[in-house]
Order: structure tokens, then sequence, then C-alpha cells
């Protein structure tokens, strides 16, 4: 059989030998899948930093601030041990809090500062060198000025 983009010429097969061929690589696909839709789980609530088993990118801690459930918060804010990392998103998650309710939903603060700001610092290669206290000061004055923004408003 000759295919019209290739030059060589590609051998017939039996319809039973493309089956399993089929077989041979549905592992790999179905692994990668599988690893694809539990990132996109991850990342949807809030989770993409968690048990990683690599060092991830300093955005990724924004993710559960980002678009995590109040209760999700919450118990962050409880945790507050493990590494600097988890000890500063724990700060922030409380601090979140405080601010959703005096000043707002949780989701508007989401939606109007910290998905902006998770996006922004994903856009950025110096955020890359990073350390918690440099990330957790970001988060903050994102949130100190929708709060000032709040005041003005009122």
């Amino acid at each position: 059989m000759r295919w019209p983009w290739r030059r060589e010429e590609v051998p017939d097969r039996s319809p039973q030998e493309a089956v399993r061929r089929f077989e041979l690589l549905l592992p790999f696909s179905s692994l990668s899948g599988n690893r694809l839709v539990t990132e996109c789980e991850a990342f949807l609530a809030g989770r993409l930093a968690d048990g990683a088993e690599v060092v991830v990118p300093v955005w990724t801690w924004t993710n559960l601030l980002a678009h995590g459930s109040e209760e999700d918060l919450a118990r962050e804010s409880l945790e507050g041990s493990g590494d600097d990392w988890r000890k500063a998103r724990a700060y922030l998650a409380s601090s979140l809090l405080a601010l959703a309710s005096t000043n707002g939903p949780l989701e508007e603060i989401q939606q109007r500062v910290l998905v902006p700001l998770e996006l922004d610092l994903a856009a950025r290669p110096e955020v890359a060198a990073w350390e918690p206290r440099g990330w957790a000061s970001a988060v903050e004055h994102a949130l100190e000025s929708y709060r000032r923004q709040c005041r003005r408003s009122a």
C-alpha cells in the first residue's frame, strides 16, 4: 500500500496485526491520559502543588487559593505545618478567608484577584527563583490591593 504523503511503501497488515499493535499502545496512551485527567482534577480543585513528587513551580502554590473551596481553605489554614511553602499557604488561606468574610464572596476574590495573579506568576520566568517569602508577599500585596479597592468603593 502506498500513502500519498509517504515515499516508502507501507506493508499491508492483517486486521489481527493492526489490533495487536493497537493493544500494545493502549496501556501507554491510557496511562498518559489518566495522568492528564488527574492533573486537571488537581488543578481545578486547587491541589496542584500537593502530592507532587518533584519541586513544583512557584505559581502552583497559588492554585489552592485561586480555586479551593471555603472548606478547603479552612482546612489548609488549620494545618500550617510542613515546609515553608505549606506554612505560607496556610497563612494566606487564613488571610483570604478573613478578607472574604468582610469584603465579599470568596469566589469573587478568587476570580478578580487570585486567578489573574496565578496566571501572571505562571507567565513570569523570574518567579521560578522566588522563595516562599517572596511568593507570600506578592499574594499579600494583591489581597491588600483588593481590600483598599473595596474600601474606596464603599
